[in-house]
């Protein structure tokens, strides 16, 4: 069978394209994420500049659509994996998702019980990238952040007004 892996597949730069027969293509996505974090002010940056369709997760769906077609051509099975770079912090996103979400946190809040993460999840599985700070958002991203709150303790508290922040960026 015949097998592609498009976007971000490994957490890391890597030289897998020999174990894809069909299309392997991660457009940089690690140098992308490194060069994105110059111009974010904050965890959460809806974009107001760049157009959506040169986001990097458009180009992978972009890219995933046509090596889909291309796939289902072929007399053999196959097997398409498709990484996105979000949800993985900084999220980075068309200011118009974001603006279509504004005052709508009611849909995603969640209790204080719900805002503990599971006791039976391991501690590596909450550690969030590399970022140690969820940096909230200021005046939409126009100004940078000025204000923290700690990530990577799976025992400490998660405050309210940051997950509803994070949450507003993850469905834009």
């Amino acid at each position: 069978y015949n097998t592609a892996g498009i976007g971000k597949i490994f957490h890391w730069e890597s030289t897998d394209r020999n174990i894809w027969s069909f299309d392997a293509w991660d457009n940089h996505w690690y140098d992308y994420q490194g060069a994105e974090t110059a111009h974010m002010n904050a965890s959460i940056m809806p974009d107001q500049v760049l157009p959506e369709e040169k986001f990097r997760d458009s180009l992978f769906v972009d890219r995933a659509l046509s090596t889909w077609s291309k796939m289902v051509k072929e007399p053999k099975p196959f097997m398409l994996a498709v990484g996105f770079k979000l949800p993985h912090l900084a999220i980075h996103v068309p200011y118009k998702y974001y603006e279509m979400y504004k005052g709508k946190s009611a849909a995603w809040r969640l209790t204080k019980r719900e805002l503990r993460f599971p006791y039976s999840s391991p501690e590596i599985s909450y550690r969030c990238c590399a970022d140690f700070n969820f940096q909230y958002l200021r005046e939409e991203g126009r100004l940078r952040f000025n204000r923290t709150a700690p990530l990577g303790d799976i025992n400490g508290h998660f405050p309210e007004d940051a997950h509803e922040e994070l949450m507003h960026g993850y469905i834009a």
